[in-house]
């Protein structure tokens, strides 16, 4: 057996010429996928900020029996948490999963060493009225679970979750809910051993005093949509630790002191800029990036509305690759 120490850079080289029973240790860093396994390997990451991520097409497909993977992410980022596939097995090839932490689902897996601990109730607290509020909570999952959640005033980020560590991310939204309101309802998780079930609970409280501040008026002139497309986005690199610093100063980067903290931290404040929708940008191509097939685009989008809090201007800066998968990678954001 021969163990190899990996990087982005050298994984897809090593992943070709390693033979059975040899072993990969990936440093942290995002992996760009899709990869196929044709060996009995084990392939071992160091913890969630080893990622392998692909957007349209599962990440990893698996092809022969005896393959391990371990302490590592599995992401596929445009429809992972509607339930597309991240990790393909063949038949009957049953790869061993221990530690992984997957958006999206695997097929003809085996997971070790799953099992279940989850809170009995999802406090979020005293919420202002006309709010929008995400939140996490970390489950431990004993097998795949579809999430169901019927309330009006909750949406649900994933609609699957795997075996193992998981967050859940839900969104409280608070429009029009009258002040003083308890507000309580249930998320259903549903297994193949049945149905566990997760109290949700907050309550509505007035709006605290805000100054008022002048507003510019703005004309907007109109666009035409020629068509649309679904993207998956990253952060890249030290983009989550100045979005984070930039939102939340320099206090937020020792509240979350693990990378993966501050990742997730910084993904939900994208998330609550964007709102949940489809969004019209204004894109202009920077520079070629460091790899064949890739540029460097700005995109710039107003976030002006009357109901949110972020009256600026989004601008994002990102490597895209024009003939590959849609995922545009944040090197910068700005309000």
């Amino acid at each position: 057996m021969t163990i190899f120490e990996t990087n982005p850079s050298n994984f897809l080289q090593l992943l070709e010429m390693v033979k059975d029973g040899d072993e990969l240790n990936l440093q942290p860093g995002d992996y760009k996928a899709p990869f196929t396994i044709d060996k009995s390997i084990t392939i071992r990451g160091s913890g969630t900020d080893t990622a392998i991520f692909a957007a349209t097409e599962p990440p990893l497909t698996i092809t022969v029996p005896g393959v391990r993977l371990e302490n590592l992410t599995v992401e596929r980022t445009v429809g992972g948490d509607n339930g597309e596939v991240a990790i393909f097995a063949e038949a009957n090839t049953n790869p061993i999963l221990s530690q992984v932490k997957l958006n999206g689902v695997a097929e003809n897996v085996e997971w070790e060493g799953a099992s279940w601990d989850i809170p009995t109730i999802l406090d979020f607290g005293e919420v202002e009225i006309n709010r929008l509020v995400e939140r996490g909570w970390e489950l431990q999952l004993g097998s795949v679970c579809e999430v169901l959640c019927n309330l009006k005033w909750l949406q649900v980020r994933s609609s699957y979750l795997s075996p193992g560590r998981q967050n859940l991310e839900v969104v409280l939204n608070t429009a029009d809910i009258p002040t003083g309101t308890n507000l309580s309802g249930l998320i259903s998780l549903f297994s193949e051993d049945g149905r566990r079930e997760l109290e949700v609970a907050a309550k509505i409280i007035s709006p605290l005093p805000v100054t008022p501040v002048l507003k510019a008026e703005t004309k907007v002139l109109p666009a035409k949509v020629l068509n649309s497309q679904d993207w998956g986005y990253r952060f890249v690199g030290s983009a989550v630790d100045k979005f984070v610093r930039a939102q939340l100063g320099e206090v937020a980067l020792k509240k979350y002191p693990e990378f993966h903290q501050r990742r997730k931290k910084a993904e939900a404040l994208m998330s609550e800029i964007l709102d949940g929708d489809a969004h019209l940008y204004y894109v202009r191509r920077q520079a070629p990036g460091k790899e064949e097939g890739e540029e460097i685009w700005e995109l710039t989008m107003a976030t002006d509305r009357e109901d949110g809090e972020w009256e600026k201007t989004l601008k994002l800066r990102g490597a895209v690759n024009v003939d590959g998968d849609r995922v545009f990678k944040i090197l910068s954001v700005q309000l």
